[in-house]
């Protein structure tokens, strides 16, 4: 499989964000001493080189080498050169059933599973370039898709839970909030799904992040508690992203950036204040990779996005 996963967040409503995401996350393999050493260069991709919308909601590298980003109107490949873009055709049955794409990932024949505003799960075959859409899933709005180790598909959706499909056979199992059972999923508003080192699946809701235990088939969750400093800053969890060393970076919309230790459930803070100085309000963070101990991120707050990268000994900002 591919080594740059699903990068997913809240839409940027400036187009400048969007292309901010995507710059950081594709150059996040620099080194730490190249962070200081040497300005970072953009090549903006816009409306005018052929992106078919300016808001961008996820970036995804296939095993091919194509970059593909999901707008709201429309599905966008990258060669290097240039954009095909593919969108919901009424006139064809085999097109995509939404232009409005959340999120994308890859199945192990190189196929893609796409999820949509309204149109629900499609599948696109790599050697016909054409559509299905998949029927199973609890809701046709779908915010975010991830393939586990075992090749089942995990899909988030905006009001409905999480669905885990068995592509082979159909099977669906859902899972979703319940309000007398404290080893459900937190939220039934699921926005990224995350995959770590280990095969565990973090999912990110409007009520904190759920880490799946998959052989008891239930939830640990981990959210924000005003009482107690070592929480989450906020519950309205929007990216997350696991570093070399186990730990899970949770960006949100409203709390800035949280380290969580899973073993432990604390919630470092030292992270939200390397990125004070830079984002006071605390808007939404998008962590994109973590190399060589440097995490690469963009924030927005009163209409403006930062890039920053920082380590443990502390950050910098471009």
């Amino acid at each position: 499989m591919n080594s740059l996963r699903p990068i997913t967040g809240f839409r940027a409503s400036l187009l400048v964000g969007a292309l901010v995401c995507a710059a950081v996350a594709l150059a996040a393999p620099a080194r730490a001493a190249a962070v200081s050493a040497k300005p970072i260069r953009f090549t903006r991709l816009s409306l005018e080189q052929g992106l078919s919308q300016s808001t961008v909601l996820c970036i995804f590298q296939d095993s091919r080498g194509f970059v593909w980003l999901c707008t709201e109107d429309g599905l966008n490949r990258f060669d290097g050169f240039e954009f095909k873009v593919f969108k919901h055709d009424p006139a064809d049955p085999s097109s995509l059933p939404s232009s409005f794409v959340w999120g994308i990932d890859e199945d192990r024949d190189g196929n893609l599973w796409i999820g949509t505003d309204g149109g629900g799960l499609v599948k696109w075959d790599r050697a016909t370039e054409r559509f299905t859409r998949r029927s199973e899933t609890t809701s046709a709005y779908i915010r975010a898709v991830r393939f586990d180790t075992d090749g089942a598909l995990w899909i988030g959706t905006r009001d409905a839970g999480l669905d885990r499909l068995e592509v082979a056979s159909g099977k669906v199992t859902h899972f979703g909030y319940d309000a007398a059972n404290p080893s459900s999923l937190s939220n039934d508003h699921v926005y990224t799904l995350h995959l770590d080192r280990s095969g565990r699946l973090w999912v990110g809701t409007d009520a904190g992040v759920s880490l799946y235990e998959a052989r008891l088939r239930s939830f640990t969750r981990f959210g924000h508690d005003s009482a107690n400093p070592s929480s989450l800053g906020h519950d309205r969890v929007r990216a997350l992203l696991s570093d070399e060393s186990g730990m899970l970076w949770v960006g949100t919309l409203g709390g800035g950036l949280d380290r969580l230790d899973a073993k432990t459930g604390r919630s470092e803070d030292q992270a939200r204040a390397a990125l004070r100085a830079n984002n006071p309000q605390g808007r939404f963070v998008q962590p994109a990779e973590a190399a060589a101990a440097v995490l690469w991120l963009c924030s927005a707050a009163a209409g403006s996005i930062t890039g920053q990268a920082i380590s443990v000994s502390g950050g910098e900002t471009w």
